[in-house]
């Protein structure tokens, strides 16, 4: 994506058809999983990583891997640090959002 794509997508916003949390893909994918993974003390692999696309992966793969240490991850907390790097407030922040903001 260029420079120039992003200034425009910011500038003059278009609906875009797949709704997201708004992250433009300039490595705060790798800063949020970093947070999420600090926060809670659990570890992703970077095959898991990779698979993740919705929100809702990210959040079912946290918990899964929180729940086997005895931990429990509620989804007002996560949404919240998801909300940190994105442009979307916690409270819209839904399991079925992507990432990032795809512009074309």
């Amino acid at each position: 994506m260029t420079l120039l794509r992003e200034l425009c997508h910011w500038f003059f916003p278009q609906k875009n058809p797949r709704p997201n949390i708004g992250m433009i893909g300039d490595l705060d994918d790798v800063e949020l999983l970093q947070e999420v993974e600090k926060s809670y003390a659990i570890c992703f692999s970077d095959q898991e990583a990779e698979k993740m696309r919705t929100v809702g992966d990210f959040y079912e793969l946290a918990v899964a891997k929180a729940s086997i240490q005895g931990r429990e991850i509620k989804w007002v907390e996560f949404a919240r640090i998801l909300a940190s790097y994105g442009t979307v407030s916690a409270e819209d922040i839904d399991p079925g959002m992507e990432f990032f903001i795809y512009v074309y």
